[in-house]
């Protein structure tokens, strides 16, 4: 997946949250060769008229984007310096932000979108902004946290193997976790979560993990991951991602999701939506 980003859309909310967006754009950029475009997307929601007089909004309206472009060149002027980086920005005005994101990605040919969650802990996500974003674009996004990657990052790659529905989602995703690791010259572990059945015995649950784990292992050869670095995770997926990546400190989780169709279209899936309401860590979601 890295290898083939070319365009990065980096979502900036203010100074704080777009230091750190546009550090770890730049650092995909740099192994990727791709280009990044920040944008600021002004949404109604947060900025209502005060007034019906148009002439006065549209003034303010003006002068507040005016503000917003000078935040990001700003923010952009370190990369501009010291990187050969083809690097823009833009501030868009629209009804949602979510909308300006997707309009922003599709003018593009986005490869990849960042944002902040700008939640620092316990909860991935929280706005119904990023939600709209995961369910109508199919862009991979990214969202993180307010902390800067440590050296050599651990990466985990969370796979349904069980699922054969899910293949060449895993496939995807494993690539994705590997080409993530190399570029950051950090670690990566494989993990697939299985839900403990209490009715089970002990050898019984062993034995579905061993299962699990051999399958995993197969996997793995081919981007040789460690055994070591392989889990079968019992419990459901969101209680055991959230331990293994608190337990590894584990600064980034690369995961899938898919749309459902028919009434609950606008839906992610329930062990999606709980993964990413609870671990503590950059999260990447493929589709």
């Amino acid at each position: 997946m890295l290898n083939d980003i070319k365009h990065i859309l980096a979502v900036v909310n203010h100074t704080d949250d777009g230091e750190i967006v546009l550090q770890k754009a730049e650092q995909i950029a740099k192994a990727s060769g791709a280009g990044i475009r920040a944008i600021k997307v002004i949404y109604e929601a947060l900025h209502p008229s005060t007034t019906d007089d148009f002439e006065r909004n549209e003034v303010l309206k003006k002068r507040l984007i005016t503000t917003e472009e000078t935040m990001l060149e700003l923010l952009l002027s370190p990369i501009l310096e010291s990187t050969s980086l083809e690097v823009d920005s833009a501030v868009l005005w629209r009804k949602h932000e979510f909308q300006g994101i997707i309009d922003a990605a599709t003018e593009l040919a986005a490869d990849l979108i960042e944002k902040s969650t700008n939640h620092p802990v316990p909860e991935v996500i929280r706005t119904p902004q990023d939600w709209h974003l995961l369910r109508h674009t199919d862009v991979p996004v990214m969202l993180v946290k307010p902390l800067t990657w440590k050296s050599q990052p651990l990466v985990v790659a969370a796979i349904d193997i069980a699922d054969p529905d899910q293949e060449e989602l895993s496939e995807r995703i494993l690539r994705a976790a590997d080409q993530m690791r190399r570029t950051l010259d950090g670690q990566l572990y494989l993990v697939n979560a299985f839900p403990g059945i209490s009715q089970f015995t002990v050898q019984m649950r062993q034995t579905v993990g061993d299962e699990i784990t051999n399958k995993l292992s197969d996997l793995a050869r081919k981007t040789g991951i460690e055994p070591e670095q392989i889990y079968a995770a019992e419990g459901t997926p969101h209680v055991a991602l959230e331990r293994l990546v608190d337990d590894k400190d584990a600064e980034i989780l690369i995961m899938g999701t898919s749309q459902r169709h028919g009434p609950s279209g606008l839906v992610l899936g329930n062990t999606s939506e709980a993964i990413l309401h609870h671990v503590n860590s950059d999260v990447l979601v493929l589709k």
